[in-house]
């Protein structure tokens, strides 16, 4: 499978300008007397669906004349699709030590991926044909080329080399024949990540606003995506930095979206990748700067921005999930949320519970002030006053949080009727907090639990 979709797509516009327009016959005659390059062609035109009667066998034997007979494109292409690899690669090192580009970058490629089916993983002879390749000044080097840039750039099995980056970015743009819009418009049609996110990426390195707004978003997440089984990995992880740098440069010149997404980084954060407790965030959660770059875009009539600047003093309740617990949100004021939690879960003595939590993204209790075990007050719980135990913890967020539950066996069987009759909300005040919190599904969770823990 040939994985340089753009060369290919042209070579393919060429092969049905030229041969498929010409007679048949001719084109035959042409390959019986021996010229390579009419040979490889009519192999791909047996190959390739289209007046021509598709013919698998005739295909093959055709392309076989060709690599024989010295053709490169014939040899890298009789190669990639021989059952046997060990007598592919061959081929495929006949085309790359002929000067054959796409073959030195396909063999770039195979040593520096994991578990192909022809060669050990060798970052050194992957370097050396894809540098083999790059050094062109080619359109079809530009493969080879962006592939170095990005090893260099992000340290890809060898040291981090910035002046080596540059380098090769420099001379991909330069072999580049597209404008960054047509080349922004490949990427976000590719019907591969690889390719895509390589337009995207050049595009957005030509200064083109909606490549480096979506370039920002992709580096906020991780992906990872193959452009054939055996070449083409590209690994983009998540990264502040990258992330806030395309934005804002995207936002700087003029693109109103840019700002949104901004908001959205700083609103939500973002995560590490295999973040373990207590020390989970590459960008931390910050709601006056959410608020700023959404107002902006609010400002340019962006409409999510507009909602988000929109939404203040708003509840908003989740019935009982799979995860035994409903959820409500109150949004106070421009992203500043307090969750309302009920949890099913057992006491330490291991009884059946229900347990309500009160969070923000602040401290709401000190430990001092909950000393001692089973501290009591009193909630109102549909309209019922009901003796609560409340303990002071802290949560995934390192911020502290208030946990009630109720303290006597009449108020737990109060509470617990209360939400297994209600379809609706139920309204709970306590500890200068009023909120509803969903009873819709509480009775599946509720009755699917067992009574005692064993």
């Amino acid at each position: 499978m040939d994985c340089f979709r753009v060369f290919a797509f042209f070579g393919l516009i060429f092969i049905s300008n030229t041969i498929f327009s010409a007679d048949f016959d001719s084109l035959i005659k042409e390959a019986e007397k021996g010229d390579a390059n009419t040979q490889y062609s009519l192999g791909l035109a047996y190959a390739i669906d289209t007046d021509i009667e598709e013919n698998s066998a005739k295909s093959t034997k055709w392309i076989k004349l060709a690599a024989q007979n010295g053709s490169l494109g014939a040899q890298l292409h009789y190669g990639q699709n021989l059952p046997d690899h060990i007598e592919g690669l061959k081929w495929i090192k006949k085309s790359a030590v002929g000067d054959y580009i796409p073959a030195q970058t396909f063999l770039g490629e195979l040593y520096r991926t994991e578990r192909n089916q022809y060669v050990k993983e060798d970052i050194k002879q992957s370097i050396f044909w894809l540098t083999k390749a790059a050094e062109r000044s080619d359109f079809l080097s530009i493969n080879a080329s962006f592939r170095l840039f990005l090893i260099f750039e992000s340290g890809d099995g060898v040291t981090e080399d910035s002046e080596l980056a540059s380098y090769w970015l420099k001379k991909t743009l330069e072999n580049n024949i597209f404008d960054a819009k047509k080349l922004y418009e490949y990427g976000i049609t590719s019907d591969t990540f690889d390719d895509g996110f390589r337009y995207i990426r050049l595009a957005a390195e030509l200064g083109y606003p909606e490549a480096q707004n979506q370039l920002g978003k992709i580096y906020t997440y991780d992906f990872k995506a193959f452009n054939s089984p055996e070449v083409g990995r590209i690994y983009v992880e998540r990264d502040r930095d990258k992330s806030i740098k395309w934005l804002e440069l995207a936002a700087k010149n003029g693109n109103v979206d840019a700002y949104y997404q901004l908001g959205i980084l700083y609103q939500y954060g973002i995560f590490k990748k295999n973040a373990k407790e207590g020390d989970l965030w590459l960008l931390k959660p910050n709601t006056y700067e959410a608020v700023k770059y959404y107002r902006w875009a609010a400002q340019s009539n962006h409409t999510e921005a507009q909602d988000k600047m929109e939404q203040r003093n708003t509840y908003e309740s989740d019935s009982w999930d799979e995860h035994d617990r409903a959820i409500s949100r109150y949004m106070n004021n421009y992203l500043e949320y307090t969750w309302f939690e009920g949890t099913v879960s057992f006491s330490r003595g291991g009884d059946k519970k229900l347990y309500i939590l009160i969070k923000e993204s602040k401290n709401i209790c000190q430990p001092d002030d909950y000393k001692e075990k089973g501290t009591g007050t009193v909630w109102e719980i549909s309209n019922q006053a009901v003796s609560m135990i409340i303990f002071c913890e802290k949560n995934n967020n390192d911020f502290y949080q208030l946990t009630a539950t109720p303290k006597t066996v009449q108020g737990t069987n109060f509470v617990i009727n209360t939400f297994l009759k209600s379809s609706s909300d139920i309204l709970i005040d306590g500890s200068g907090y009023s909120f509803p919190l969903s009873a819709t599904d509480f009775s599946n969770v509720w009755n699917n639990k067992s009574d005692k823990a064993l």
